[in-house]
């Protein structure tokens, strides 16, 4: 019987995207630390280390976040974990919050679901604060990697404790400086993550030169495979600029949404626009916003 209640005492049930490079590391991380971890995700991938990776409503419509919570507080009744874990609010977020077995709840804020998905106009950002209101407030803790983020939750008047991990930075990759020029501030470098198995280590910012500028400008304009360029990517790629800016779109239903790490991920965007041009109907447009309310939540629903 006490061997039982230790094993129980060192498990933790991840809600989780487990393609993600950042949950296999959490995972890692607690796994060095002699806890056994489970992981439930609609997107099952293989985590090495993870006792068990668990599919609960696989697809990204948005219903699907909601019909698998019967699911989800049964699998926490069967695993017995000693924390429930939820990466990314608006999402896996829901399952720990809504999970009613009596353990801990720790929810990460992954950036988006705090800073962008809830100040999205009209009803579908007041449906979201009112969704991520309603699940901060009933976790234990808090952890995002940034104090903007975390300013953020505080608003929601939560009553976990917040506390600053820096679990979103790719040290493997990124290597720290010293501390930069006065005068210049260091800014995110989302679409600057890992493309085509490249790494790239962030220096200083010093005193600006023509070459630098230059550099800037490079940096600022590419994205994929380096400082390749977007429209070296694809040549039609000025063309999407012929249809006006939406809402929501065919690339976004479609879930061709978030960070663009692949030359795949900008082309499909690109061909997604390029075809709602060439064959737009008053219909289409009907039919991607009744579309939309599928991929409402999803986790690159930015």
């Amino acid at each position: 019987m006490e061997a039982v209640k230790t094993a129980a005492q060192r498990r933790i049930l991840f809600f989780a995207d487990a393609s993600s490079v950042h949950t296999r590391r959490w995972v890692q991380s607690m796994v060095e630390r002699s806890f056994e971890c489970f992981v439930a995700t609609r997107l099952p991938a293989s985590i090495p280390g993870a006792a068990d990776v668990i599919a609960l409503a696989p697809g990204h419509g948005a219903a699907g976040w909601f019909s698998a919570i019967p699911q989800v507080r049964a699998l926490a009744r069967r695993i017995h974990p000693q924390w429930l874990h939820g990466h990314y609010v608006t999402s896996y977020g829901l399952w720990a919050a809504a999970c009613d077995y009596p353990a801990p709840k720790l929810l990460t804020a992954w950036g988006s679901d705090i800073l962008v998905t809830p100040r999205a106009r009209g009803w579908r950002g007041r449906a979201m604060r009112a969704l991520v209101g309603w699940s901060l407030r009933r976790a234990s803790l808090i952890t995002a990697d940034s104090q903007d983020v975390l300013a953020e939750i505080r608003r929601y008047r939560v009553h976990a404790r917040c506390e600053e991990v820096l679990w979103g930075v790719d040290i493997d990759r990124f290597a720290p400086g010293t501390v930069a020029a006065a005068g210049f501030e260091v800014v995110g470098s989302r679409l600057h993550s890992k493309v085509n198995g490249q790494s790239y280590a962030i220096g200083n910012l010093e005193t600006p030169s023509l070459k630098e500028l230059r550099q800037r400008a490079q940096l600022a304009l590419g994205s994929l495979a380096g400082n390749e360029l977007f429209w070296e990517v694809d040549e039609r790629y000025w063309h999407r600029h012929a249809s006006k800016p939406g809402l929501t779109g065919l690339a976004q239903v479609r879930g061709y949404r978030g960070e663009t790490r692949e030359r795949e991920d900008l082309a499909n965007r690109l061909h997604a626009d390029l075809e709602y041009l060439n064959g737009w109907t008053i219909w289409r447009d009907i039919s991607i916003l009744i579309n939309t309310l599928r991929v409402i939540v999803h986790r690159n629903a930015y």
